[in-house]
């Protein structure tokens, strides 16, 4: 056996490298130019909105008033947003993308408030407040600029009049940001998305994801047998190697680990998007009705039962059952996120046993019967004790734990966007976890063990965060290294291919 593969193992490496030798130059490249992308991005002021505490004195119309004032019956979502001086309510009504503010002391509606709000959001994003306002328009889908990668939809793109054309996609729901865009790094993008991700084969997803991992096996294998050939084999086939070949062999072996690791990494990473992100079709917003909402008095001992320090920054509404809550948030202001949120029932005044947790419970509850249960998945059980046996239910796994996330981490990284979140873990196979944004009432992430493995292989083998304890620029300069070493090795194999071919 060990002298077949001496014997063989040189042709077969030769042949898989001259499949692997473009996708390897492509990527290589690519991934050479993935930091000038990070490196060349639009410089941004600031990333986050620090709340700041609401003077409630400026609260002078109930909620059920201002709705009914200004004749709507129904709503979806309520929070409070200061705005030069002033305090207005925020209202998402059902079918409608654009947000409508209604002042809290006379009911007066905002005209194009959620645009000025958007424009006002852009300029503290970016730090431009001279740059005419070129045009700004609600993105409410995903396109070929603004990708499924940013999460955040509807959102403002706030383009600015200057020479690099630069727009800023805000959320004016949360307060937050969503990306910078300029012409250069738009362009970046275009070519990366191209090279990196072959975006150019679009006319399936799903042909592009099993094809690139077709390929990615195959430099896997090249890398793999690379290895075997200078590696293990290297006396027994080739005892006096011409320069070229030493330093192709040295060099190789240097950088076969990390192309083995690209490969790999990436291969599974395209494994797992087989399966589509649809977490955005996980939204809890129930129609609350104007006169379900408290009135000025009941709004004002709320603020002085849960407002003793005069933090309360905000508020939203949540519908548990049939259980209208008004949820308060807390801030110190110096962070972006609350330090604690009181969930109000309206009907009595008390707080929700639990709080945040048990509402997080309850969003997840919903989120996990239609993902999962819908599609009959193992996990969960059908309950036969049904008082309609035509009506078949499904009894939900235990929930084993709740963690309160209030900053990104490994399994929860920044590219999901929302925070905070409460995690919700069930006993289940591969121990399914949920992330539940309860102010918006939308899931922000899903996750099991194969997927949590998955994103630990791409963060560490194929974005290099191992070496993220020396710093951004050290680790993309490493990441660097290694894809300039690879693409060394495929220009010195062509170049011994070719010189074979002449002789």
């Amino acid at each position: 056996m060990i002298s077949f593969l001496r014997k063989n193992i040189y042709k077969f490496h030769r042949s898989v490298s001259i499949l692997a030798l473009i996708p390897v130059l492509i990527w290589t490249s690519s991934g050479l130019m993935h930091p000038f992308m990070t490196w060349f991005k639009p410089q941004q002021a600031k990333s986050v909105v620090i709340p700041k505490a609401v003077d409630v004195s400026k609260i002078k119309i109930g909620m059920d008033s201002v709705l009914k004032i200004n004749q709507i019956d129904k709503i979806k979502q309520i929070r409070l947003i200061q705005f030069k001086g002033k305090v207005f309510y925020q209202v998402k009504l059902p079918n409608q993308t654009e947000l409508q503010y209604f002042d809290t002391q006379t009911a007066e509606k905002w005209q194009n408030g959620d645009q000025i709000y958007a424009e006002h959001l852009a300029r503290y994003f970016f730090g431009d407040s001279t740059s005419q306002i070129a045009s700004n328009q609600i993105v409410s889908e995903f396109t070929h600029e603004y990708k499924s990668v940013y999460k955040l939809l509807p959102v403002h793109e706030v383009r600015f009049a200057r020479p690099d054309n630069a727009r800023v996609y805000v959320e004016t729901e949360m307060s937050r940001l969503g990306t910078i865009i300029d012409d250069r790094r738009a362009t970046f993008t275009w070519i990366f998305n191209n090279l990196h991700n072959w975006e150019f084969i679009n006319f399936n997803d799903t042909f592009r994801i099993v094809f690139l991992i077709f390929v990615m096996s195959i430099c896997f294998t090249s890398a793999l047998t690379g290895s075997l050939v200078y590696g293990f084999f290297y006396k027994k086939l080739n005892p006096n190697a011409v320069p070229t070949r030493k330093f192709h062999r040295n060099l190789g072996i240097t950088v076969s680990v990390a192309m083995l690791a690209f490969a790999f990494s990436g291969a599974f990473h395209a494994f797992q998007k087989l399966t589509p992100d649809d977490r955005s079709k996980f939204v809890y917003e129930p129609k609350i009705f104007a006169n379900e909402l408290p009135n000025l008095e009941k709004m004002q001992a709320i603020f002085e039962q849960y407002n003793p320090k005069k933090d309360f920054s905000n508020l939203f509404l949540g519908k548990m059952d049939r259980e209208i809550l008004l949820n308060l948030t807390h801030v110190d202001g110096k962070k972006p996120n609350p330090m604690h949120t009181d969930f109000v029932q309206i009907s009595n005044l008390k707080n929700l046993d639990g709080g945040c947790m048990t509402y997080a419970n309850f969003l997840a509850n919903r989120f996990f019967a239609d993902k999962y249960c819908n599609s009959n998945e193992p996990d969960c059980c059908e309950d036969q004790a049904s008082s309609k046996p035509s009506e078949t239910e499904k009894k939900l796994p235990k929930i084993v734990k709740n963690d309160y996330v209030n900053e990104f981490f490994r399994e929860y990284e920044f590219f999901n966007k929302r925070l905070p979140v409460v995690k919700v873990q069930y006993e289940t196979s591969g121990d399914k976890r949920l992330y539940i944004e309860f102010a918006t009432g939308k899931l922000a992430a899903s996750v099991e063990n194969s997927q949590a493995w998955e994103g630990l292989s791409f963060a560490y083998f194929h974005k290099y965060h191992l070496f993220e304890f020396l710093g951004k620029t050290p680790r993309d300069l490493i990441m660097m290294v290694f894809a300039l070493g690879n693409l060394l090795v495929a220009c010195l194999g062509l170049k011994m291919f070719i010189a074979r071919k002449l002789r």
